[in-house]
């Protein structure tokens, strides 16, 4: 009966819920190499539940279509994991230097009756030649230490999840993107290192409600021996908290609103557990001393291929002057048009997909006067990466090619004033304790750069095992910079 009862369910591929809040529905794809790409392998290709072992029974292979696989079954249990490993090498050739990244990594993944999953994933690797050019990669969020003449760096994400059709809960190590977008999220970007984190997430109707809760690392340290082995290493306590309630009338239309809180310097606080809360109210009587972001959105499918999104995130507001330029008025807009369509080959997996997106955010936006509570973790923006003061125009196109191949570009123009465009300034500093005053702060303020980039880049899998990616990139602030990248990835 319990052999029937596994073959008849289907297997949940992902950790988390349909419709989540932390699975955004448009992304951008784009990137030099593969690292660098959200791990979907466990989503693409679910572990089916053994049901041809005898009772209380296991069967571990090796070597055949993983590195190993382990397989048991009982009356109560069905379990099946799978162990793999892979490694590549990306190279980055610009006009002045270049240098190579060499990896090695495994990945476990493991499934207990329908419900439950675990995963992991780490690597460790070494990049070589011009480190200085090196040490400004992408893949370099976090920490990193230069021996001789290479520099190390690893990663690791992980998660256990018990989830069913309406409800998830995690406990994981990872990232997320919140709100739809390709140029970056103006509410929880994931282009920072990875967090542990507790989540979890419900569905009742057309409502559904999200909960995330993660130990966040300061960007710098507290000094308060004055003995640098101890100081260097004295991160205080930061965390991030984020509610989210959905509702969607119809299958098209999704509406969705929440807060997000960064605190530190004391303990987990409960307080930032429930779920169904006002929490800037709680902030307020916490001491106002917690950085608090609310925000609204929407997604709309106007047909089955095309998709509108719109959101607005609101660090900080005063009402009666949200229309002035008063230099407390912190938000950012973000809205696109994503269109999918069937070229070339009508019988891929995949759509074709165009998008359009324009992003705007005040001065200010996303900044704090205390380490501990910086819209940050460990040296990174949670916010929109490519910061305040700004408005930015992106497009991105999304083809797969016949013969396993696929293609990806992407274009941006940033248009960004100096002033109070950096989330690591103090507007404590800039306004000398005048804070609280009528100074103000007007769009694209300070020096004005603009900013012309482009990224492409076409991948080619010729086997399941191997994957190639070629890529260029180009920025023009003042004159043309280009970057050439290839990348492979063999893995078993």
């Amino acid at each position: 009966m319990i052999a029937l009862l596994f073959m008849v369910l289907p297997v949940l591929g992902l950790p988390l819920i349909d419709g989540s809040a932390f699975l955004p529905g448009i992304d951008s794809r784009l990137s030099t190499g593969f690292l660098q790409e959200p791990d979907a392998y466990a989503a693409d290709n679910p572990l089916p539940l053994p049901a041809d072992l005898p009772l209380t029974q296991g069967k571990l292979k090796v070597f055949r279509r993983a590195l190993a696989t382990y397989t048991y079954r009982d009356s109560a249990l069905a379990f099946a994991s799978e162990m793999n490993v892979f490694t590549g090498y990306e190279q980055m050739l610009a006009e002045d230097d270049n240098y190579g990244f060499q990896y090695t990594g495994l990945r476990f993944r493991g499934r207990l009756n329908r419900n439950f999953s675990m995963q992991c994933r780490f690597w460790s690797g070494e990049f070589f030649g011009d480190l200085d050019a090196a040490a400004g990669s992408e893949l370099i969020d976090s920490w990193y230490k230069t021996q001789e003449s290479i520099l190390i760096l690893d990663n690791l994400s992980a998660d256990m999840t018990w989830r069913s059709r309406k409800l998830g809960l995690s406990l994981g190590r990872g990232k997320f993107q919140v709100g739809n977008s390709i140029s970056g999220s103006i509410i929880l970007s994931d282009q920072v290192n990875d967090y542990g984190y507790l989540l979890a997430e419900g569905k009742l109707g057309k409502f559904s409600i999200s909960l995330l809760h993660g130990s966040l690392v300061p960007d710098s340290t507290s000094v308060e021996t004055g003995f640098p082995s101890f100081d260097t290493h004295n991160y205080p306590d930061k965390y991030v908290a984020l509610h989210q309630l959905s509702y969607s009338p119809t299958d098209r239309l999704t509406l969705f609103g929440g807060e997000t809180i960064v605190y530190g310097n004391r303990s987990l606080d409960v307080n930032y557990l429930l779920p169904v809360a006002f929490w800037r109210i709680t902030e307020h009587n916490l001491r106002d001393r917690d950085d608090v972001l609310i925000y609204v959105g929407s997604t709309f499918e106007t047909t089955r291929n095309t998709t509108l999104y719109f959101q607005i995130a609101l660090d900080e507001m005063s009402p009666e002057r949200f229309f002035s330029n008063w230099w407390g008025n912190k938000y950012a807009l973000q809205g696109g048009l994503s269109k999918g369509f069937r070229l070339l080959d009508p019988s891929l997996a995949e759509p074709a997909r165009l998008t359009f997106e324009a992003t705007a955010v005040r001065p200010w936006t996303y900044t704090h006067y205390m380490n501990t509570s910086m819209y940050s973790h460990d040296g990174r923006t949670l916010g929109y990466t490519k910061g305040s003061n700004l408005l930015d125009l992106s497009t991105e196109l999304n083809l797969p090619l016949p013969l396993r191949l696929s293609f990806d570009a992407g274009f941006s123009f940033c248009r960004q004033g100096s002033y109070g465009s950096d989330w690591r300034e103090s507007y404590l500093n800039a306004y000398a304790g005048q804070a609280s005053t009528d100074a103000t702060a007007d769009w694209f303020q300070g020096d004005i750069t603009n900013t012309f980039s482009f990224l492409g880049a076409i991948s080619y899998q010729p086997f399941d095992c191997l994957r190639i990616k070629g890529g260029l990139k180009s920025t023009k602030i003042e004159d043309w910079k280009h970057e050439l990248s290839l990348s492979f990835q063999f893995s078993y």
